[in-house]
């Protein structure tokens, strides 16, 4: 799949974040909660100062709220395909998911995705 298509699959999942864990019925399996952080700061042109700790600190948030976080720092346009894939691939219908991009997030031929 394209990158942007793999971008809308882990989009497309709804964002929720609540602080209590779920209630279960007998022989339900718990919901994942599981987090996509993205911090890029080390642009050629103009490098931003902040991305890589605010991202370092949403993790670190989300952690704490029982997420299992895949944290990626300074990615490169042909590394996101590969990290959105083996992000989404896992996720199920009721996991609760959260996507966040610090900095200027991604360009492919003039169109900005995230």
């Amino acid at each position: 799949r394209s990158t942007r298509a793999l971008l809308r699959t882990a989009l497309a999942v709804p964002l929720i974040a609540p602080t209590a864990p779920l209630a279960l019925a007998a022989g339900q399996v718990q919901a994942a909660r599981v987090g996509l952080v993205m911090g890029n700061q080390a642009y050629v042109a103009v490098p931003l100062k902040n991305p890589v700790n605010d991202a370092e600190a949403v993790g670190g948030a989300l952690r704490g709220l029982g997420f299992a976080v895949t944290l990626v720092k300074n990615f490169k346009r042909d590394d996101i395909g590969r990290t959105v894939e083996g992000f989404a691939n896992p996720i199920r219908p009721g996991d609760q998911v959260v996507v966040s991009c610090a900095g200027r997030g991604l360009q492919v031929k003039g169109r900005n995705d995230l």
